[in-house]
């Protein structure tokens, strides 16, 4: 595979990640929450393969911004996708509302 075939399907990996993600806002209630779920993952891990395969081949130009760009939005993905992880405390990331609720239950 030449570096231009890799960096036009990293395009494609990327717009199509965008258009999931624009896709998966407008999921409703009426969805089950599993293929919601699956629906995030897929979409995070195309556009982590559009994120891989774009900056490398644009690194020289972009420079350190660019790379604290990419590490930023790696690192975002990841989070999001690692919600259950308590990186930052108790209270932060998904069902942080779930966890003080108990926490002020438990203290009375």
């Amino acid at each position: 595979m030449t570096k231009n075939t890799l960096l036009r399907l990293s395009a494609v990996a990327a717009i199509v990640g965008g258009v999931l993600r624009v896709a998966d806002a407008f999921m409703t209630a009426a969805v089950a929450v599993h293929i919601q779920q699956v629906a995030y993952v897929v979409t995070d891990l195309i556009l982590m393969f559009g994120l891989c395969g774009i900056y490398p081949s644009r690194s020289n130009r972009l420079g350190w911004a660019g790379l604290i760009g990419f590490v930023a939005s790696v690192t975002g993905i990841l989070m999001v996708r690692s919600s259950a992880l308590s990186l930052f405390g108790p209270f932060c990331g998904f069902r942080a509302h779930v966890r003080q609720r108990r926490f002020a239950l438990s203290n009375c």
